[in-house]
């Protein structure tokens, strides 16, 4: 009887253990998955043209400076930034 709740006890013990860890690897590789890296600026003549780019969730993300503002575009593959910003809105 004393061995049965012992065993029980511990049993118990390493369950919660196991959790524990378990749900801060989930948390770690959240925290991964929607981080910006790769991030760089770049100067073009007066202002205009690619002015930022950078990498999320396997993707670029390419930030123009254009006569009518801002123009965000994103690459599925990753590949580099266009110095213009491309004409058509297919995004490659």
């Amino acid at each position: 009887m004393l061995l049965n709740k012992s065993f029980t006890k511990l049993s118990f013990c390493l369950l919660l253990i196991f959790k524990n860890t378990h749900g801060f690897e989930e948390k770690k590789n959240k925290s991964l998955k929607n981080k910006v890296y790769n991030e760089t600026t770049h100067a073009g003549p007066m202002g205009m043209g690619l002015t930022k780019s950078y990498e999320i969730n396997n993707q670029k993300i390419c930030i123009y400076n254009t006569v009518n503002g801002q123009e965000q575009v994103t690459l599925k593959f990753i590949n580099k930034c266009p110095l213009k910003p491309p004409l058509t809105k297919i995004y490659k």
